[in-house]
């Protein structure tokens, strides 16, 4: 059993009894939801932490025989969070569960617990309380689950399970013979210890006793009080805890509960404090999740000897954060000063009632700002790892910074920090939690997109929409119009970097808009400026997209050009992001021209540095690419290991679409191990692939709905299946030969089951040096038993006649004849000419010229020109008047 997202166990003195009874109370099997209650302060979140870390270790059985969490203890921390909409967050993060776009959170997070034992240990919820409906609903539907959870009130659930946390035992008398035994005068001596290193007890043991009984044994008010032990003696301790105290024990009602409890410490230890050290303290409480030294001399003012001030008394502590950037459990730390959340949200409130909280804010955006833009070109480059696991160690600052610019409409801290943090985003594969922030800056900037004036406006919205786009909250046709919109206004604005990122995003969205010439273009205009402008970051992107796109034709030979030069640029520059994307990209391409060596070592080295950026969607795509690797070679074992690596992984990441090819995957293994019922089963879940026209994936799931098609004897099934694989890549340039990879082997059972061997046997011969590798149908048990079949069926002369013939076939003639149609004569219909193109002609035919043409399609120029020089050749014509007589002689228009 394991235990998750803990935070680091300090030392756990005294509360033996509350423990053994709570570590019972969940051991009941009706206990499904145990809530801690009581004043902040009194440890609760050190108790759960003890019994979270004992049930990990001792495996401590339920009443009933089962085990509790067996599935593992998550802490899930509460107290950052500002509204009770992120607590399916917070817990999706403490269980490393990643959403995906299409259904709720509640959702995802009750389909990921359903099956599993885990208790889950909810800190400081009291805040938070509007949110607990979500607790009853995992509960409900989730039935192995436990929660205990840590509160200042309960939560008023009929699940509800209560027990009152109590101060630590402390003693009555400073007589008692056993006083150093108690659990709240050993924390006192043990802290009191760190701060003076000659202190004893036995000098002090009647004060001591004393604080105890003033702090009731309150653990975080024991810590802080014998901090001041440096300088002041027990007694005085004791006496300035006495004049404040009293609040503690206060019934008014006009005096938040959560602050009944601290209030008084806090309010005694700030008038101890100097006239600066206040000061510094309250403009300190401007960061969030820690900060280093530095940023707070810049932004505060506060020097060295002031953070040790404020260190010694407690108001500030070190700890350590740790970024996942930089490999397997993260290479990158940083020892910086923590503020106590108590401690504060005391001191925001100083600062607010000073009235500096709009310098500090200001002055901690600034910075912020500076910061971001110092690592943008780290970021491109060779410190590429190291800067991004910077920036994360300070996300939750960066945040707060971009969210007050956003709010006072500081537009200047904006652009300085919108490169940097989208790139963030965008290369660790956090698209929700991006587009997300991006968002509040994108609405604020809102009139400025629309008056099309501001160039950082065009800049975030963009870069807004490309992380809505990868996170699957916008779909690719409604951004369109707001595309063409920005590069329209960018080329007004003399911004030919940004110009060249639009056409780039448009070429990325034509990939999905299935307007592969528009995306081609868009890509050519995107290179000619980066060239000219000799950003080689850029061109390492826009080649690399080049390479996708002649993926998506099977020219895998431009493909691998593309690619070559893209990862040769991003390995010269440092950039290890589109390194390893590209190397990605790369195995499939080598792969499919049958260099399997070079293959598999550009996935092994993708793999390597895939590890490095914290991002789990791009180890599961890569994955996907080893795992068609391993198939076309006939590696099936191979395959099947890493389609289940695909699946262990989506446990955590938790997207369909990512799924639907390991299941394409797992549904043609099945079909060529000839095991229907799981092919059947595999097929069934990946349907969604039947909607991509190109990808190697979706002609994998339409092969197997043709074998199995053929195995149910629906021969006309069957058919159909092969007929829609033959017509999507007939609308794309595929050469002759790729489109027969997948489709002539079964077209091959086809002709078997209608009875024609010979015709089988020629089909399954059909070789060309433009194909793919054949591994897969040579050691594929399905078409081992076929052809045994096939050649008792013709004898060993007939079947050996047969393959010769199959080896010397025509290309294109086999093509066209299981497409259905003869080989095209000069004066015979244009059969490539595309909907887009028809559309185009339609428009000359009016009359419009290639501007009108091009603002009623909403496309460029530059494209418009494309796809007339397109329908010039189809149609074998030269100018506009012969190709609108040439199109309507064969009635296209």
């Amino acid at each position: 059993m394991s235990l998750y997202h803990v935070p680091t166990a300090t030392p756990f003195i005294g509360m033996d009894e509350v423990l053994a009874e709570i570590m019972s109370r969940l051991c009941e099997p009706n206990c499904r939801l145990l809530t801690l209650i009581g004043p902040g302060g009194m440890g609760k979140t050190r108790l759960v932490v003890e019994i979270g870390r004992r049930i990990s270790e001792d495996h401590r059985p339920s009443l009933d025989g089962n085990m509790v969490a067996t599935d593992g203890v998550y802490f899930v921390a509460l107290q950052s969070l500002t509204t009770p909409d992120l607590i399916p967050h917070a817990i999706a993060e403490a269980l490393e569960l990643q959403f995906y776009d299409g259904e709720s959170p509640e959702y995802q997070l009750t389909e990921f617990l359903k099956s599993r034992d885990v208790l889950l240990i909810l800190d400081n919820f009291e805040h938070l309380l509007d949110g607990a409906d979500l607790i009853s609903l995992l509960l409900a539907l989730a039935p192995n689950l436990k929660c205990l959870v840590t509160s200042r009130e309960a939560l008023n659930l009929h699940e509800e399970w209560l027990t009152v946390m109590p101060g630590m035992p402390y003693p009555s008398d400073a007589n008692d013979d056993h006083l150093a035994e108690y659990a709240a005068v050993r924390l006192f001596v043990q802290q009191a210890s760190r701060m003076r290193p000659d202190f004893a007890l036995e000098a002090e043991r009647e004060a001591v006793a004393h604080i105890c009984r003033l702090l009731e044994g309150t653990p975080l008010a024991i810590e802080m009080a014998a901090c001041w032990v440096r300088a002041l003696t027990c007694a005085e301790i004791a006496t300035e805890i006495e004049r404040g105290l009293d609040i503690l024990q206060s019934p008014a009602r006009n005096i938040p509960a959560r602050h009944r409890s601290m209030r008084a410490v806090l309010d005694q230890s700030w008038l101890l404090l100097s006239e600066n050290d206040r000061c510094a303290m309250a403009w300190l409480a401007v960061f969030q999740g820690g900060f280093i030294r530095q940023a707070a001399e810049a932004i505060t003012g506060a020097t060295v000897h002031e953070l040790s001030t404020l260190l010694d008394k407690s108001w500030l502590r070190w700890g350590e954060s740790r970024s996942v950037i930089g490999g397997q459990g993260g290479q990158h730390t940083s020892r910086r000063y923590e503020i106590h959340a108590l401690l504060h949200q005391y001191a925001a409130e100083k600062l607010a009632e000073e009235g500096d909280a709009d310098a500090a804010y200001a002055a901690h955006a600034l910075y912020y700002a500076v910061f971001m833009q110092q690592r943008e070109k780290d970021v491109k480059g060779r410190r590429q790892v190291e800067a991004l696991a910077e920036i994360e160690l300070e996300l939750e600052n960066v945040r707060t910074a971009w969210q007050w610019a956003s709010r006072c409409s500081d537009w200047n801290v904006i652009d300085q920090m919108v490169e940097s943090l989208y790139l963030f985003f965008d290369m660790t594969g956090r698209f929700i939690e991006g587009a997300a922030l991006l968002q509040v800056a994108d609405e604020a900037m809102t009139p400025l997109i629309q008056t099309g004036t501001s160039l950082t406006a065009q800049r975030l919205h963009l870069r807004y929409l490309r992380l809505l786009t990868q996170a699957g909250r916008l779909s690719a046709l409604d951004l369109r119009p707001d595309i063409f919109q920005s590069l329209t206004v960018l080329q007004t604005l003399n911004a030919p970097l940004e110009v060249a990122f639009a056409y780039c995003f448009m070429g990325q969205m034509s990939f999905h808009w299935d307007d592969w010439a528009s995306g081609e273009v868009a890509l050519q205009e995107a290179e000619i400026i980066v060239r000219q402008q000799d950003n080689r970051f850029l061109l390492a992107v826009v080649l690399a997209w080049q390479g996708l796109f002649c993926q998506s034709d099977n020219n895998y030979q431009k493909m691998h050009r593309c690619l070559r030069e893209s990862l040769l640029i991003s390995q010269t520059e440092g950039n290890l992001n589109e390194t390893r994307w590209t190397l990605t990209n790369l195995a499939i391409a080598l792969g499919y021209q049958n260099q399997i060596e070079e293959a598999e070592a550009a996935f092994a080295e993708a793999m390597r540095l895939h590890a490095a950026f914290g991002d789990q969607l791009a180890p599961i795509w890569c994955l996907i690419v080893g795992a068609s690797l391993a198939i076309i070679v006939g590696n099936f074992t191979l395959a099947y290991e890493r389609i289940a690596l695909v699946q262990q992984r989506q446990e955590r990441y938790q997207d369909p679409g990512y799924d639907y090819f390991a299941e394409g995957n797992l549904a043609l293994l099945s079909i060529l191990f000839e095991d229907y019922s799981s092919a059947a089963q595999w097929s069934q879940q990946a349907s969604p692939l039947d909607n991509y026209s190109t990808y190697f994936s979706a002609n994998q799931w339409r092969f197997v709905r043709v074998i199995l098609a053929l195995q149910q004897g629906d021969i006309e099934g069957a058919r159909g299946y092969l007929a829609r694989m033959l017509v999507l890549q007939s609308g794309h340039k595929f050469s002759m030969a790729q489109r027969l990879w997948l489709a002539a082997p079964v077209a091959a059972l086809l002709a078997w089951h209608e009875g024609n061997a010979s015709r089988a046997v020629e089909l399954l011969a059909l070789t060309h040096p433009d194909m793919p590798p054949m591994g897969w149908i040579e050691h594929a048990p399905l078409f081992k038993r076929i052809r045994a079949e096939l050649e008792a069926v013709l004898g060993p002369e007939g079947y050996a006649l047969a393959w010769e013939r199959g080896r010397h076939l025509s290309i294109e003639e086999t093509f066209n004849r299981l497409l259905g149609v003869e080989t095209k004569t000069p004066n015979a219909a244009p059969r490539e000419l595309t909907t887009r193109e028809v559309e185009i002609l339609g428009l000359i035919a009016e009359g419009q010229s290639n501007r009108e043409i091009a603002e009623t399609l909403v496309l460029t120029v530059g494209t418009v020109k494309w796809y007339v020089n397109q329908v010039y050749s189809k149609l074998g014509v030269g100018s506009r008047t012969q190709a609108v007589a040439r199109a309507r002689e064969l009635k296209l228009i």
